[in-house]
């Protein structure tokens, strides 16, 4: 939609398209974690899982960061700095920060690839032993590697970004609240509603559906509490995030629906 049609390429839908790279690259993980909680262990050789973790840290870093900036733009910018937020909100500039959100995403991922590693643990039984796939960082004493790992993850993916999402949320309502008593063009009202809506939608699903997974996490590495099924659930979760952020985009945007179903009928008239 956004190749076809020239208008479609706001500075929002930019942000949005970045998201969507960064949804699909985790979605590429799928069956790769699909066949390992199938056979509980690990069944594929290391570089898989490098490349397993890095489609999945993508997501981690890449989305959240992408929201992060999304946010500030669409959010703060265009909400609460309205009458001087023309200047940075261009699309070279746009490029450019979707450009750094990447890069930044890569250097901070790099730990996790460089030790992402396969190795052979004795099962429950202590008679069998398996394969598996895990992130084996430097011991950080008193840490473990596994607990360092994820408070690494979760500092990066969560800690950091959530709050300053936070502060642009609560600064928008406090602008809308404050613009309700002026007049303004009901239109302009509702144009801007619609967009913040779409925006405070995917901010709310992404930590609707990750928080309980890094709670989770901590309680795993921490307190050494093992629970398959809820494992399974909570990463179900974070899979359909990226799934169900599509479907947003469709169904919160109209503008982007008519686009849409315009390109599906020229696609149908080529047939």
């Amino acid at each position: 939609v956004l190749y076809r049609f020239q208008q479609m390429r706001t500075v929002t839908n930019l942000y949005l398209f970045n998201l969507a790279v960064s949804d699909f690259l985790f979605l590429c993980g799928l069956p790769i974690a699909m066949t390992t909680f199938y056979y509980r262990k690990w069944v594929f050789d290391g570089v898989t899982c490098k490349l397993f973790y890095l489609l999945t840290s993508s997501n981690w870093f890449a989305e959240v960061f992408t929201i992060t900036v999304l946010s500030a733009d669409r959010l703060y910018l265009a909400v609460c700095k309205s009458s001087t937020s023309s200047r940075y909100r261009s699309n070279k500039i746009t490029h450019t920060v979707c450009l750094v959100v990447w890069i930044v995403s890569v250097v901070v991922m790099l730990p996790i690839i460089i030790y992402a590693t396969t190795t052979i643990e004795d099962d429950y039984d202590d008679v069998t032993c398996s394969h598996y796939c895990l992130i084996d960082l430097p011991k950080i004493e008193p840490l473990s590697n596994q607990q360092a790992f994820v408070l690494y993850s979760f500092v990066l993916a969560f800690i950091i970004p959530v709050p300053l999402i936070s502060f642009f949320y609560f600064s928008v309502l406090k602008e809308m609240t404050k613009a309700g008593a002026k007049k303004t063009s009901s239109q302009v009202k509702r144009s801007k509603k619609k967009v913040t809506t779409m925006v405070l939608s995917v901010i709310t699903l992404y930590v609707v559906c990750w928080l309980p997974y890094w709670i989770f996490q901590f309680v795993v590495v921490f307190v050494g509490v093992q629970m398959q099924l809820i494992a399974i659930i909570l990463n179900i979760l974070c899979y359909a995030n990226s799934s169900i952020n599509p479907l947003l985009y469709a169904f919160l945007s109209e503008s982007f629906r008519k686009n849409f179903l315009q390109l599906f009928a020229c696609f149908r008239c080529r047939e």
